[in-house]
């Protein structure tokens, strides 16, 4: 009898390990973010509405200091998105669906139909994913119809973004 418990009692504790997400913890310091954008982006006035947003100073003693530090990336190389961008604790991707340029094109090739008509018609395009990858990562995909659609939505919600990342 009691090894029929042992038994049962062993199958419960097996069964639920199941549930037990075994991926590794994502790598970087809190406050620093890996923008993912190409470089002519992350230069114009799409990168300095998500640099007046995530980059704002704050208030400090004794100096004011940028609310995150932002790292930029261009998606040039698969072995880069894999080795350094993949594994970060916080990830933005930034790009409007009407460029033609490789972060564009990768988020393109993750959205459906549905969710690419949905953009274009002005539905918000920044969405939060936790844990995309890694245990413990927030991927953010900053996405818009236009540049100038998704400035208005980065500026709009920059105060969600940076909770987001606290």
């Amino acid at each position: 009898m009691m090894r029929l418990i042992a038994v049962c009692l062993l199958a419960i504790l097996i069964s639920g390990c199941d549930d037990v997400d075994r991926r590794p913890v994502a790598t970087g310091t809190d406050g620093t973010i890996a923008v993912v954008a190409d470089d002519e982006v992350w230069e114009g006035p799409l990168g300095q509405a998500l640099r007046d947003e995530l980059g704002m100073y704050v208030e400090t003693f004794p100096v004011a200091e940028p609310a995150f530090t932002l790292e930029q990336f261009d998606l040039t190389t698969n072995d880069l998105f894999e080795r350094v961008i993949k594994k970060r604790k916080y990830v933005v991707f930034l790009a409007s669906l009407d460029e033609d340029t490789n972060v564009a094109r990768y988020i393109r090739a993750g959205l459906d139909s549905t969710a690419i008509s949905s953009i274009k018609a002005g539905t918000s395009g920044i969405m939060q994913r936790p844990n995309v990858w890694y245990r413990k990562q927030l991927v953010v995909y900053a996405i818009g119809p236009t540049a100038e659609d998704l400035i208005a939505d980065i500026h709009a919600q920059g105060e969600n973004l940076r909770y987001a990342f606290n």
